[in-house]
């Protein structure tokens, strides 16, 4: 993928110099993609980002559309999950609501 060492799949480049290519250049769509939120395991945190991707996909996430672990000590989940998605704007109004939730720590 070039000299994007930074991130290969969605070509993003921190301060490289080297030119970001969208999704769209990237996937073909439609497809399952994964997405991958890890944050503090608080108050719902993982029914509100279920939530909050149900609401950009118009439905409810499905149980065997997403997993969920804890880390060792319990302070932490990560939320897994697998949706067919039909365009490159769809995965990123996905990556948004993920990140709207403040107990989010690392999205993949």
């Amino acid at each position: 993928m070039g000299d994007d060492h930074a991130g290969p799949l969605l070509g993003w480049s921190l301060a490289t110099g080297v030119e970001q290519r969208r999704i769209h250049d990237l996937v073909q769509f439609p497809c399952v993609f994964r997405f991958k939120a890890i944050g503090r395991a608080t108050g719902g945190f993982v029914a509100s980002l279920l939530r909050r991707v149900g609401d950009v996909l118009g439905r409810t996430v499905r149980d065997d559309e997403h997993w969920v672990r804890a880390s060792a000590h319990g302070a932490y989940q990560s939320l897994t999950l697998d949706l067919y998605v039909t365009s490159g704007d769809e995965v990123y109004s996905i990556y948004a609501a993920l990140k709207g939730d403040e107990r989010v720590k690392f999205l993949l």
